[in-house]
């Protein structure tokens, strides 16, 4: 534990530019909430989406804090940071989103998006962007741990789901994937969503296939 809060630590002192200034996260006033570490000590596993991991905050459209370690809550849809030893939360409505470096590529995380009984605040992935943009949001539950043993007293244990939109004109929708379902997501697009299906073999039950779609409908 004591390794992993020095590396967090130190990340903070590393220069970045905003406004055309020097500065560090320390010197950007952003309201966030302090949390507590380890607030659900009952529930097996975490709602995290990963460890600590290299990153940028989006304070505005305009300005970002860059080379800053992150945590994303998918609990709580909320971007953690270490800020001087005290763990701090950022709601999307404290800032317009963040982005994180993993192994495998470079994950983009945005509020502002009037998603469907949830509204502007949360943060969601976006996967492809243009005329049409899918839209990923992922976030955990809690729910009875399947791993229990029967019998035993019931235990608790986070559940990764996910849900994906597409926004389009201004409005966003479920992306619903049965073919009968297509039309109440993409309007009069929807022969030319059928045709490009059709052309490419896309199932859309697949994230990539997903993504493929809307990439050829935006091209």
């Amino acid at each position: 534990m004591g390794k992993s809060y020095r590396f967090v630590f130190g990340l903070f002192f590393i220069h970045l530019t905003v406004f055309g200034q020097v500065e560090t996260l320390l010197d950007v006033s952003i309201p966030g909430a302090p949390l507590i570490a380890n607030a659900y000590p009952e529930v097996k596993g975490d709602p995290y989406l990963g460890n600590f991991m290299q990153g940028s905050i989006l304070v505005s459209k305009k300005d970002t804090l860059t080379n800053i370690a992150v945590r994303f809550n998918l609990y709580g849809n909320m971007l953690e940071v270490n800020r001087m030893g005290e763990l701090m939360g950022y709601s999307g409505k404290n800032i317009h989103g963040f982005i994180i470096d993993t192994y495998k590529q470079r994950e983009i995380y945005k509020s502002g998006f009037d998603i469907p009984k949830l509204g502007k605040g949360v943060f969601v992935q976006i996967l492809e962007e243009g005329d049409f943009t899918l839209l990923k949001y992922r976030y955990k539950i809690i729910t009875d741990d399947p791993s229990a043993a029967y019998g035993s007293q019931k235990s608790k244990s986070f559940q990764n789901k996910v849900d994906f939109y597409i926004a389009f004109e201004e409005e966003i929708h479920p992306f619903k994937t049965k073919k009968k379902q297509l039309s109440s997501v993409f309007g009069d697009s929807t022969e030319r969503v059928l045709g490009l299906m059709e052309n490419m073999n896309l199932d859309l039950k697949d994230e990539e296939d997903m993504v493929k779609l809307v990439r050829a409908l935006n091209k």
